[in-house]
C-alpha cells in the first residue's frame, strides 16, 4: 500500500478526493503547451497533480507546480507522493522486479514473470510517470488568505 492509496478523512478540514476519472475529465482540454506555471489551491494528497504529470509526460522540465493544502497532514503526503526519495523507490522496485526476468540458458528464454509481477510492473511504470523535473513547491496552507507574488 502506497500513500496514494490512503483513504483520509479529516473532519476539521474536510478532505474530499478527486476520482481518478474525473480529474481526467478536468483536464482533459487542456494544451499544457501553452502552460508554464500551475497553482493546485487545494492539492489534498495529489490526485489532480498526478493526472497533470499522466498527461504532460515528457515535458515535465517546463512545469512549475505550485499547491496549497491546509491540512498539514496531507502536506506531508503530498510532499512524499511527489518527492525524489519518492522516485527512486519506485525505480528500486521496478528494478526488483525487472531482475526477476532472468535469462533460461537451457530454455533458450527469459524466464516469464507472475501476473501479479507483471501487474505491479505496469502499476509501478505508470505512476513513476507521476513526477515534475522541477518538483512542486507548497506554498500556502490556505488558499483564502493566499496572496500570490509569482508574475507570469
Amino acid at each position: 500500500m502506497t500513500s496514494s492509496d490512503i483513504s483520509y478523512v479529516n473532519e476539521d478540514f474536510g478532505f474530499y478526493p478527486t476520482p481518478p476519472e474525473l480529474a481526467k475529465k478536468m483536464i482533459a482540454d487542456i494544451d499544457f503547451r501553452y502552460i508554464s506555471s500551475i497553482l493546485e489551491p487545494s492539492a489534498g494528497k495529489g490526485d489532480i497533480l498526478r493526472e497533470v504529470a499522466r498527461k504532460v509526460k515528457g515535458e515535465h522540465d517546463r512545469l512549475d507546480v505550485d499547491c496549497i493544502e491546509i491540512d498539514p497532514n496531507l502536506r506531508q503526503i503530498l510532499k512524499y507522493n511527489f518527492s525524489y526519495e519518492r522516485k527512486l523507490e519506485l525505480n528500486h522496485k521496478l528494478e526488483a522486479i525487472k531482475s526477476k526476468r532472468k535469462y533460461d540458458y537451457n530454455a533458450r528464454k527469459y524466464k516469464e514473470l507472475t501476473a501479479q509481477e507483471n501487474t505491479e510492473l505496469n502499476n509501478l511504470s505508470d505512476e513513476k510517470t507521476c513526477f515534475f523535473d522541477k518538483g512542486i513547491h507548497i506554498v500556502h496552507d490556505n488558499f483564502l488568505t493566499y496572496k500570490p507574488f509569482k508574475k507570469i
